[in-house]
This record gives structure tokens, C-alpha cells and sequence, in this order.
């Protein structure tokens, strides 16, 4: 999966798998939220975009995928289509169960329910993919996470100094000015924002510097970001 072509192939398959998912399952509950958001929300464009440039990022070859709060598994979905052997986790019991509904004929995806805060995922999804991953998904999960900065560090010691492979990052920008609207709007009118824990992209940035990553290749959409996270050259 090199070219722009087969990238643009990836993104089309799987938004009109999601749109079908979506249209055939209305009434279950969650579902807007895992997969309306990508097909008929106001901001459907931002979610399609943050899906093109994931999708970009995941070239490779021999790639073992994590995706970390993967939600219903639109982003699973779309590397199944590369042919990439993935692992999906999620603490929500109804994301989990939506995501294997959703996955159900896909080959080489497993989703596990399990908590990202202990420990023990790390083992199951190595398991699962045959060793470490070297490629990571973190869609719009840093900021829920409650001692994120501890999380990164466990994140880098397991996967040790040497790693080669790349972590992609989705997160939105506190800076951007139509964030801030938007999220005042959403704060009125779903009063969902509790416990998140938004930042500037130059915050991610010192964080992840500190245990030993570079940040790179930081593409930008409205209030949204997506980049690239990798070993630095001395690790920790």
C-alpha cells in the first residue's frame, strides 16, 4: 500500500462500510457516536480527514497494529483493508462489542475490552500479533486518559529504546481558536466534556520528548492534529 491511489481506495472502502454499518444498525445504541460521526455529523469532514491522514501514516510493510481506544473500530477497519494484522482495545464494553459486530468478517483483527491504565493488555495483544507492535494508533485518547504523562512513560518502557517502529498521534488543538467555540458548544449542548484533559500540540510535544520520543510530520485540519511519534535517537 504505497501509492495515493490505493490510500484514497482505503479511505472510500471504508467510509462506505461505515455509512452501510450505520444505516443498517440506527437503533443500537452508541452507534452515533462510533459511526455517525464519520457520515452525517456537522464535522463528518474532520473525522474523514483525521481518517485519510491515519491511513497515509500506516504505510509499511510486515506491520503489527495497535490501536489504542479504538472505539467502534472505523480505524481497525481501515487497516484491515491494508492487509494489516491489528489488535484493537477499548475500556467501553459497547465500543468493544460494536467494533467485533462491525469487524465481523475481517481477518487478522482481534478487539479486546480491556483497561489501558493496567498492564495486562500489554502481554494479551502481543499474543495476539505474534510480538510488540510498530505501529500505534492514539485517535483522540490521550486526553481521556487521567495521569497520561505516567501512561507515556509505561508506553515507552515497554516498548523499550530501541524501538523502530511509529506511534500515531490524533489530538485536538486548545490553541486553535474554533476549537475552543467548538468545544463550548458541545460543553452546552451534550455536557460531555467532564475529565478530559485537552492540550496544545507543543505540550504533547514536551511529553513525549521527555521519555525519550520525537514528534514529526505534524499534518494539521481545522482544530485537529495528526502526527507521528517516534523513538529519539538516544531513547531514555
Amino acid at each position: 500500500m504505497s501509492h495515493l491511489k490505493g490510500f484514497k481506495k482505503v479511505v472510500v472502502d471504508t467510509l462506505t462500510d461505515v455509512k452501510e454499518y450505520y444505516i443498517n444498525n440506527r437503533e443500537v445504541l452508541g452507534i452515533k457516536d462510533s459511526f455517525g460521526y464519520f457520515t452525517d455529523h456537522p464535522f463528518s469532514k474532520i473525522n474523514q480527514w483525521r481518517l485519510r491522514e491515519i491511513v497515509k501514516f500506516s504505510d509499511g510493510k510486515n506491520i503489527k497494529g495497535l490501536d489504542l481506544a479504538c472505539g467502534g473500530g472505523v480505524f481497525l477497519k481501515s487497516w484491515t483493508k491494508m492487509g494489516i494484522k491489528i489488535v484493537g482495545i477499548d475500556y467501553s464494553s459497547r465500543e468493544v462489542e460494536l467494533a467485533k459486530k462491525f469487524l465481523k468478517n475481517d481477518r487478522n483483527v482481534w478487539v479486546l475490552n480491556e483497561d489501558l491504565l493496567k498492564e495486562n493488555w500489554k502481554k494479551k495483544a502481543e499474543k495476539k500479533l505474534g510480538g510488540i507492535p510498530n505501529l500505534i494508533l492514539l485517535a483522540y485518547a490521550l486526553h481521556h486518559l487521567p495521569n497520561v504523562e505516567s501512561f507515556i512513560e509505561k508506553i515507552g518502557l515497554w516498548l523499550g529504546d530501541d524501538w523502530g517502529g511509529k506511534i500515531i498521534v490524533n489530538e485536538e488543538e486548545i490553541n486553535n481558536p474554533l476549537f475552543r467555540v467548538k468545544n463550548l458548544l458541545r460543553w452546552w449542548m451534550q455536557h460531555d466534556t467532564d475529565g478530559e484533559k485537552q492540550r496544545s500540540f507543543k505540550d504533547w510535544e514536551k511529553m513525549f520528548l521527555k521519555y525519550g520520543f520525537v514528534c514529526r510530520e505534524v499534518r494539521s485540519f481545522w482544530w485537529t492534529k495528526v502526527w507521528i511519534v517516534s523513538r529519539g535517537k538516544s531513547g531514555r
